[in-house]
């Protein structure tokens, strides 16, 4: 009797491991199998995760023909809680066959007044990958739109969005919208960082503007403990920003071995003034990085636009934690940190590491720029950040002065905090800076 206890006990744990495993799911728009293998596809993504569970893969197929667009609410991608550790994995069947599969939104899905999200991602441990997406003019903000539609929309910890490619289809490609519409982190039970731990990597954001200046917010509304890596952001407008109101800090965020390029500044020029933050890559209102912030072995290339910067703060709390900059080329911005400090505590409360970074600024540009409430008032003895930050052996082209700015220019401001240690001053890019066309062989 013992033994035959035994046995049945491993056959029932042989069951339970069976039923565990893992199961791949295939989809091509032309199939209309049951998705058990890649002869007998589902036609479309919903039907392949009505069926999915948790670790499932879900194999979407390309090539020519082939079109999975949202035209309507049903055709949208909604991943639910009980699929933990699910993947969406576009794929080829044969070398040259057309392609990746394209996930797409009908041009006229929002302005008809479609409001589920592309993509909604409510499961821990997800990941979508492979695709190529794309958007048409208008499709995506709530500026110019019935609604708010997001292409992925996380609300759950853990997301890894990796080898996709983002385009923008209205002509001209600012009429296309960038408007907080590509990946976001949103508000769980008034938890703006429900969603930590977003992983982008090896992706490619085109075009990714708002269709105005003055309005468009970033494309990538990030929580806590997200990391961008190996991507690249072509005629982009902003990159990031934090998902909650003014007060809304993301923490610990990496940012390395990306190839940025930045779009021309929309409107005036007078939005350098802070009051819209937005003419910087990673804006913030008085949130910023909080916690810290890791930016390393990426290029910044800009337009020479005075509006245009890396970083930018209107507000009184500083960026908080170590922000850490090295290893980057930058060029043609004309400034790296802008600070508009106002309110009751306007001192700094960052520690700043940067090093060992080209940068070549544009005309009059400055390191930090730092003006006052107003956009021009002298505020002494107000450094933007905490003592023992330093600037420790970049090379430094700049037509102006390294650390300047309406306060960092005026007598008795205090610089005692930033140490620049061995920094150097150069009058030409170095020769294997070639060109700034990332499309071009000769690119670094």
């Amino acid at each position: 009797m013992k033994l035959h206890h035994t046995v049945c006990v491993v056959l029932s744990a042989s069951l339970v491991a069976a039923s565990s495993l893992a199961a791949d799911i295939y989809v091509d728009s032309q199939g209309s199998g049951n998705g058990t293998s890649p002869s007998s596809p589902l036609s479309t993504i919903p039907a392949a995760l009505a069926i999915a569970g948790a670790n499932d893969t879900i194999w979407v197929r390309g090539g020519t023909g082939r079109s999975y667009s949202v035209a309507s609410d049903t055709d949208a991608v909604a991943i639910s809680a009980d699929k933990t550790g699910l993947s969406i994995r576009a794929y080829e069947d044969t070398p040259g066959d057309g392609g990746r599969a394209t996930l797409s939104v009908s041009d006229t899905y929002v302005a008809d007044g479609g409001s589920a999200h592309i993509v909604s991602v409510n499961a821990t441990d997800v990941t979508l990958a492979g695709f190529t997406c794309s958007y048409g003019p208008r499709s995506l903000g709530y500026q110019k739109s019935p609604a708010s539609v997001k292409f992925v929309a996380v609300t759950a910890p853990r997301f890894t969005l990796a080898d996709c490619e983002f385009f923008c289809t209205g002509v001209p490609p600012y009429e296309g919208s960038g408007n907080a519409g590509i990946v976001a982190g949103l508000k769980v039970d008034n938890d703006y960082h429900a969603a930590a731990g977003i992983t982008i990597e090896r992706c490619y954001f085109h075009d990714t503007t708002g269709s105005r200046g003055d309005i468009a917010t970033a494309p990538l509304l990030i929580p806590n403990n997200t990391t961008i890596r190996e991507c690249v952001f072509s005629n982009v407008w902003v990159i990031a920003r934090d998902p909650g109101p003014n007060k809304t800090k993301f923490k610990n965020f990496t940012f390395v071995s990306n190839v940025v390029c930045a779009g021309a500044i929309r409107g005036s020029e007078s939005y350098f003034s802070f009051a819209n933050q937005y003419g910087s890559l990673f804006p913030s209102g008085y949130g910023g990085l909080g916690s810290g912030a890791e930016f390393a072995h990426n290029v910044f290339i800009g337009t020479g636009d005075a509006g245009r910067g890396i970083f930018a703060l209107f507000g009184f709390q500083g960026f908080g934690g170590v922000q850490r900059f090295h290893h980057n080329v930058v060029r043609n911005l004309p400034w790296i940190w802008g600070f508009n400090r106002g309110g009751s505590d306007p001192n700094g409360k960052t520690l700043a590491e940067f090093f060992d970074n080209v940068v070549e600024l544009s005309e009059g540009g400055s390191i930090v720029r730092d003006e006052g409430f107003d956009g021009s008032t002298v505020r002494v003895g107000k450094p933007l950040f905490v003592s023992g930050s330093f600037s420790r052996k970049n090379a430094i082209l700049a037509p102006g002065v390294f650390w300047g700015g309406a306060s960092a220019l005026a007598d008795g401001y205090d610089r005692s905090v930033v140490s620049p240690l061995d920094d150097i001053a150069i009058t030409a890019s170095p020769d294997w800076i070639r060109t700034d066309d990332i499309f071009h062989e000769n690119f670094y």
